[in-house]
């Protein structure tokens, strides 16, 4: 029975409950992003590999889900980082195709029009990937929904 009761069981039985909750709460986290749960999945292949290699120390199971769990929301923070940068990439092409200069920029950065500039550029972001505005052509153009919305108003 003393046995039983030693510090070290009652310790690794702590541990084993805080793995459970974490896991669940992962679990429920996770449920419909598949792209997360395949990180979480490699994630904790690389934890446990790194603790076995001896690049980290021994880790519980509690510990190499929080790890693995940092590792993922750090990708995805990563990933959305990058797609962030390449609407930036494309806002400032298709601003460039328009005759916007860095100078225009920062005298409307510090402008009353920043507001209405700001929305300028996301409509101009939102054509752009909906089809509506070629730079190449330098004109926007009309979805076929569009022209066929107009064909019927004439």
């Amino acid at each position: 029975m003393a046995d039983e009761l030693s510090m070290q069981s009652i310790y690794e039985g702590v541990i084993e409950k805080e793995a459970s909750l974490k896991l669940k709460n992962l679990e429920e986290a996770y449920q419909d992003d598949e792209n997360r749960i395949e990180l979480l999945d490699q994630a904790l292949d690389i934890v446990k590999q790194a603790c076995a290699d001896g690049e980290l120390p021994e880790l519980n199971a509690s510990e190499v889900l929080s790890l693995a769990a940092e590792l993922v929301e750090g990708e995805m923070m990563n990933k959305e980082a990058e797609a962030w940068f390449g609407h930036g990439e494309t806002l400032a092409f298709l601003l460039a195709s328009k005759g916007v200069t860095e100078e225009d920029i920062e005298k409307i950065a510090t402008d009353e029009d920043a507001e209405d500039f700001g929305d300028a550029c996301a409509s101009l972001l939102s054509d752009y990937y909906a089809g509506k505005y070629d730079p190449e052509a330098e004109t926007e153009t009309e979805t076929e929904e569009e022209e066929e919305a107009g064909e019927e108003e004439e």
